[in-house]
């Protein structure tokens, strides 16, 4: 077992395009989740562009006004006051038929995914 931010293969129809794409351009079946979670952040500001406009302060205002998105693994991602993701934990399991992580849960619990308690760290 292992927790991720993202795990691939999984359902989602947005993730399989990713992952389609990945493997085009990079030869590789497995993507990094750091990989998932940059592209989930470029999606991030395309759509705030969309909203809010190209310039600075209308990136910045639309991405003040998003209160949640989805996210590359299909799961709804809450933000904190501070803009900070409220991020489920992927829990993967490694499976040495298909030699894939496999997703076995998403880990939604408030209480574990929450940065609020590392706020006294950020000093």
């Amino acid at each position: 077992m292992g927790t991720h931010e993202f795990i691939t293969p999984n359902d989602q129809a947005l993730t399989n395009k990713y992952m389609a794409g990945f493997e085009k351009e990079d030869g590789d079946k497995f993507s990094q989740h750091e990989a998932g979670l940059a592209y989930d952040a470029m999606r991030l500001v395309i759509d705030a562009i969309k909203r809010g406009g190209a310039d600075r302060e209308g990136i910045r205002k639309a991405l003040s006004e998003t209160k949640a998105f989805m996210n590359l693994s299909g799961v709804e991602v809450g933000l904190t006051d501070l803009r900070e993701p409220m991020l489920p934990i992927a829990l993967g399991q490694w499976d040495k038929a298909s030699k894939q992580i496999k997703l076995v849960k998403f880990i939604k619990d408030t209480a574990l995914i929450d940065p609020k308690p590392w706020y006294q760290y950020y000093k």
